[in-house]
């Protein structure tokens, strides 16, 4: 069924966090990393003659937001640390991957040892 075509309590169903066979009171608490906005919003749209005639855009757009709070539990903290280490690791895998052979060690372990000299010597030069 496409999306548009759904009613408000389909939406709730697909929505809904819960597992099946269970209740939503009995199914696992979630905390959120943003709490509850509240604000304001303004939206305006000239006509393009008008557009034109000043130099204005054509579509402008405000948003005032009263308080934003982020906020992360113990595990959801660890969790974004985790992850930054795996973005940081990731990257200096990349950085270095055009330099790795491309047999497995047990292959060929001089062009592996040859790949970790490179990587280390250049790791000092960047030091």
């Amino acid at each position: 069924k496409p999306w548009e075509d759904l009613l408000p309590s389909e939406w709730s169903q697909i929505f809904e966090f819960s597992e099946q066979g269970r209740s939503r009171s009995t199914s696992k608490k979630h905390s959120y990393i943003l709490q509850p906005v509240s604000g304001k919003a303004k939206y305006t749209k000239i006509q393009l003659t008008e557009a034109k005639k000043t130099g204005q855009a054509l579509q402008n757009a405000a948003v005032d937001l009263d308080d934003v709070t982020l906020s992360l539990s113990k595990d959801g903290y660890r969790d974004f640390l985790k992850m930054a280490d795996n973005f940081s690791s990731f990257n200096q895998r990349l950085r270095y991957a055009h330099l790795r052979p491309s047999l497995p060690v047990k292959s060929d372990p001089q062009a592996w040892w040859k790949y970790a000299c490179k990587v280390v010597t250049q790791e000092i030069k960047k030091s």
